[in-house]
């Protein structure tokens, strides 16, 4: 009994063994780097070169097949593949644990009812934790807020404050009494 629980247990040890091996020649993503500016709320890109590629190797389905881990989460693939000389690079677009991208709304304005009967009202406020390297548009446009219990994914407009000094948005709520 006890011959055939060790005889088990050296299968199981060899079978591991051989995926190890079998992961360990096969390709993979090198270590993943943030593309510097964020892109979005709680976004930046990421890419990595692909290693281990065989000579002759299909590189774009490689590319695409090989899933990734950023942020302890497995990415399936990239989202594009390209060749830069002779590596093989993967850009994927990360909009989760990214707190350094976080913006937020702060200072909001009531400008009034949009218009009469229009039931519509206007709220105003400016983004912050926006730095320069950001894409202020597409920050500004994907940056939540919650107004009075309703939560709102993007404002209506954004625009630059006095020359590019920061970004204020707009956002019309329903209210009943305008």
């Amino acid at each position: 009994m006890e011959h055939e629980s060790l005889l088990r247990d050296i299968r199981r040890y060899q079978e591991q063994l051989k995926r190890w091996e079998a992961e360990k020649n096969s390709p993979h993503w090198g270590e993943p780097h943030g593309d510097g500016f964020c892109v979005a709320y709680e976004t930046r890109y990421y890419s990595a070169i692909l290693t281990n590629l065989p000579q002759n190797h299909n590189w774009v389905r490689a590319c695409y097949e090989t899933p990734m881990h950023i942020h302890g989460v497995k990415l399936d693939s990239p989202e594009r593949c390209e060749l830069v000389g002779s590596d093989v690079v993967g850009h994927w677009r990360v909009s989760f644990n990214e707190p350094q991208c976080r913006t937020f709304w702060s200072g909001f304005w009531d400008k009034g009812c949009s218009q009469e009967g229009s039931h519509k009202r206007r709220i105003e406020t400016r983004l912050e934790n926006l730095r320069r390297e950001f894409d202020w548009w597409e920050t500004c446009n994907t940056t939540p807020v919650q107004i009075h219990g309703v939560h709102y994914a993007s404002p209506a407009f954004c625009y630059p404050i006095n020359g590019w000094k920061g970004m204020l948005a707009l956002w019309e709520i329903d209210d009943q009494s305008c």
